[in-house]
């Protein structure tokens, strides 16, 4: 299976369309698993917003974090991590319409 993934911007993905369908038809059945394994993704990356700052692998991890929080709908936490001078940096480098997104999700 470790043919399958890939490490890349500090997440590990599936390279293959058809694995990655499968694993979201078998392990996300429903939205109560999808918001849990969502936590435990957060919990993991639990953004210590300092570490970013020297190591681009970790980079991603501002993507992904925002991303999650996002789709949880934790806009007190998304709108206090974006508030941070690293994260305005990382998205105004690397990802400004996803960041623009946001922003606009959080108006609604």
């Amino acid at each position: 299976l470790k043919y399958t993934l890939k490490y890349e911007d500090g997440k590990i993905k599936l390279i293959h369309e058809q694995i990655r369908e499968c694993v979201m038809e078998r392990y996300l059945t429903n939205e109560e698993i999808i918001k849990n394994y969502r936590n435990k993704i957060i919990d993991t990356l639990s953004v210590n917003i300092s570490k970013f700052k020297e190591s681009s692998k970790d980079e991603g991890r501002i993507e992904e974090y925002a991303y999650h929080l996002l789709k949880l709908g934790d806009k007190h936490t998304l709108e206090f991590i974006l508030e941070e001078p690293i994260v305005k940096e990382y998205f105004n480098k690397y990802h400004k319409e996803f960041y623009n997104y946001i922003l606009q999700e959080l108006l609604n």
